[in-house]
């Protein structure tokens, strides 16, 4: 059953939004005049401003208060509109909306998240490389005089992760973590168990499957 709207109803929704409703409501479909909350004139069927209610301009600066911000005032002339802007960090700023859409914050911010992603992709990289601080002394503790432990064998040592080093990061670095393999257990073991392995998949890798 469809909703009977009079024109008092209308009239109190675009109030309640903070508009001003300037034409008599006749149906849902039929487009009317009204002040935006920012003071444009705009017209729109009742049926579409409550699907998109204010004005093109009202969504497209909505990004400022997604992002946190607070937009003080908009200077619109024929190649692009400035914003000024309070971040989140309390700094106030002027930019292009077109940069505000692209940074989402200040410029200093913008900064600082640039350098931030910079280290973790870095670190990243570090991470798969096994290139991470602290790592040589850790391979280098793990296999001190030390053979491989199913087999005995002093050839081609390997420093293993019991506890998978990708699965388990905070254990990368633990003494307790290495375990000597040689080369042919290691990588029998990897392809059995793949690189997520712990300590239950290589006590069953060394009882049951190693060669």
């Amino acid at each position: 059953m469809s909703t009977k709207f009079t024109h008092t109803f209308v009239k109190d929704h675009f109030k309640k939004l903070g508009c001003i409703l300037l034409d008599q409501f006749i149906d849902t479909s039929t487009p009317m005049k009204y002040m935006c909350k920012c003071n444009n004139l705009c017209t729109a069927s009742y049926s579409n401003f409550r699907k998109t209610p204010y004005c093109s301009d009202c969504r497209k600066y909505d990004i400022f208060k997604t992002a946190g911000c607070q937009l003080i005032r908009v200077v619109k002339d024929n190649l692009t509109n400035k914003c000024t802007f309070k971040c989140v960090c309390g700094q106030l700023q002027t930019v292009s909306y077109s940069t505000f859409k692209e940074r989402r914050m200040c410029t200093d911010c913008w900064k600082r998240k640039k350098k931030e992603i910079k280290q973790a992709l870095h670190y990243k990289d570090m991470v798969q490389s096994r290139t991470i601080i602290g790592y040589d002394d850790w391979r280098a503790q793990v296999l001190l005089d030390n053979p491989c432990c199913p087999c005995g064998s002093y050839m081609n040592l390997v420093a293993h992760h019991i506890n998978s080093y990708t699965k388990y990061p905070e254990k990368r670095l633990e003494i307790s973590n290495g375990f000597v393999l040689c080369k042919k257990h290691h990588d029998e073991y990897h392809q059995r168990h793949g690189r997520d392995g712990d300590v239950e998949s290589l006590i069953y890798y060394i009882e049951n499957e190693m060669k």
